[in-house]
């Protein structure tokens, strides 16, 4: 009997959303089940270990979950057949999957920055809905320690593109974001908070929040032509 061939996604072209970094991930690597798969980014310029990398998986239609922080570390509750690891002379970060499963079909994204998110909980509300040209707002409530302790960040993720970052630092925008958008942090409710004014029906998508302690964050997108 054939096992199926399964199919990784990974994204392409993650680059730094302030600072002149840019990650080259492939954009496919297949296994079948049993069999191990390694996925590399590669980084172009300066140093590999100047700066933690992270790992996420995102499976259809679910938000992206953290796999690796600080290059190696597993998170409770992620399985061991995931590893991480750096290598200097290739400038590049690696996710090795050993004994790949059919559920490890996903998206997998690397990012880079000095913080960790693996001791913070965040409550999201399940939707928020509004019209056209009004104003909504999203909480991001954290669950243990103060709101201010770290950087909060904010994403966008439409069907079928990879999250952009929308906020940094708290309330930062990067360029090109539109200025509907903004952040802030309350620590009387231990929140943060997305705002988007005038509401557009582009804005129509999944939002999610995270904290770290670096000054410095990826953006990726996904890979574009045949």
């Amino acid at each position: 009997m054939a096992w199926p061939l399964l199919l990784l996604t990974v994204l392409i072209h993650c680059t730094g959303s302030w600072a002149d970094v840019t990650f080259t991930q492939p954009s496919s690597v297949s296994g079948s089940p049993g069999q191990k798969v390694t996925i590399s980014c590669t980084r172009s310029s300066g140093n590999i270990g100047d700066n933690y990398v992270y790992w996420y998986q995102q499976r259809l239609g679910s938000a992206p979950t953290l796999l690796i922080y600080r290059d190696n570390q597993r998170p409770s509750g992620v399985p061991n057949r995931f590893s991480g690891s750096i290598d200097g002379s290739s400038n590049s970060a690696y996710l090795t999957i050993s004994d790949v499963q059919p559920e490890d079909e996903a998206d997998y994204y690397c990012q880079s920055g000095y913080g960790s998110w693996a001791d913070v909980t965040f409550t999201q509300p399940s939707s928020v809905s509004g019209s056209p040209g009004q104003k909504v707002t999203i909480s991001c409530t954290r669950s243990s320690g103060n709101i201010g302790d770290k950087y909060v960040y904010w994403y966008q993720q439409h069907p079928g593109s990879a999250p952009t970052l929308l906020i940094y630092r708290d309330n930062q925008r990067p360029s090109g974001v539109p200025n509907r958008f903004s952040g802030s942090i309350d620590g009387s409710s231990n929140s943060a908070y997305l705002t988007i004014s005038d509401v557009q029906p582009e804005d129509e998508a999944d939002y999610y929040c995270l904290s770290s302690y670096d000054n410095y964050h990826t953006q990726c997108s996904r890979p574009t032509g045949k």
